[in-house]
């Protein structure tokens, strides 16, 4: 895709949206999808989940909770434990 600025910004998020049309999935913005697949990768990295949550600009930890599944070994009784 060889487009510029702006423009580049506009396709790619109308590309987007018909692709998230037709595959018949939640609604979900470009954006939102980008975010929810950095905090997922991460999570896979093993980066301390209280640690993205505040990357992310979550005010409670049980946001970033949906992530928990994602990393290796990785419980939410695991990722609770940094408050004891």
């Amino acid at each position: 895709i060889e487009r510029n600025g702006k423009e580049d910004s506009v396709f790619l998020t109308k590309k987007f949206q018909k692709i998230v049309k037709r595959s018949g999935i939640a609604p979900i913005t470009l954006y939102e999808a980008t975010r929810h697949t950095f905090a997922s990768w991460l999570v896979q990295a093993d980066v301390n989940i209280v640690r993205i949550s505040k990357w992310m600009g979550h005010k409670d930890l049980n946001t970033t909770m949906i992530y928990a599944h994602l990393a290796p070994g990785q419980t939410p009784e695991k990722a609770y434990s940094v408050f004891r």
